[in-house]
């Protein structure tokens, strides 16, 4: 999936968001996402440690944090693409659907426990003895759960969304294939298609109509935007007082 050129309809950028002072940080978290061979030896953990360095500068009042933002959402979008496009189901739905921390709060007892990200809740608190339609009782009567960390890209999506920072074009885009990466998951499951080897092997077997029909249904993400913001933070801490056309696509004034 290419970028879409409509994007770069924006507004004029106000010069006052793009203070020069304490910009490195940005600039080495920018390196460091550029050396990282995106999306290929990136995995969720690397994403999120990305999140975290950036969150702790509480610096969200700055157009160049959110171009930072903009960028960490481009490789992790490539990332889900990537594995979708694999059949890799559950690294991709990790980043889309399924959140990376849910707790389980009893109201008997005030304990509160992690939930286990793979399984179902009847498999982490069944006890030996104890019937499934027991556990399903007790889960529904003396527990709360709470979801303390929304999968990584729903929950980027979201502070972009909140933020007045991001354009509502880019927010379009985002969101068009965020939806991508959950279409393609669901296309390959209906033609029963298990893993990227199964999708290889489907392809190879495929007359070139077949074959096309398929590839037409990956997400196929390009890095453009992934560099494009790369040289944008460049340009931001360079020319605080001048931003650079490119950024009516990411920033608004």
């Amino acid at each position: 999936m290419k970028h879409n050129e409509s994007m770069r309809d924006g507004v004029d950028l106000a010069p006052g968001c793009w203070p020069f002072t304490g910009v490195q940080p940005f600039l080495d978290l920018n390196v460091r996402m550029n050396q990282a061979n995106v999306p290929y030896a990136v995995h969720e953990g690397q994403i999120e440690n990305w999140l975290v360095d950036l969150e702790s500068r509480d610096e969200s009042n700055r157009g160049i944090y959110w171009l930072v933002w903009i960028k960490l959402f481009e490789a992790t979008l490539l990332c889900g693409g990537n594995y979708a496009d694999n059949g890799e189901y559950q690294a991709a739905g990790d980043l889309i659907v399924n959140p990376r921390e849910i707790q389980v709060y009893s109201e008997k007892t005030g304990e509160i426990i992690k939930k286990c990200r793979r399984g179902s809740l009847i498999e982490q608190f069944q006890t030996p003895g104890q019937s499934r339609n027991d556990v399903i009782q007790n889960l529904s009567r003396n527990h709360r759960l709470k979801v303390v960390k929304p999968p990584i890209l729903t929950y980027m999506f979201d502070r972009m969304r909140m933020s007045s920072f991001v354009t509502a074009a880019y927010l379009d885009w985002a969101r068009t294939r965020m939806e991508q990466i959950a279409d393609t998951l669901a296309f390959l499951a209906s033609w029963q298609i298990e893993d990227g080897l199964g999708l290889h092997r489907k392809l190879s077997q495929s007359n070139p109509e077949t074959r096309s029909f398929i590839r037409s249904h990956l997400c196929r993400f390009d890095d453009y935007l992934f560099n494009l913001t790369g040289v944008a933070i460049q340009d931001a801490a360079n020319n605080p007082d001048h931003p650079a056309p490119s950024l009516k696509m990411f920033i608004c004034g």
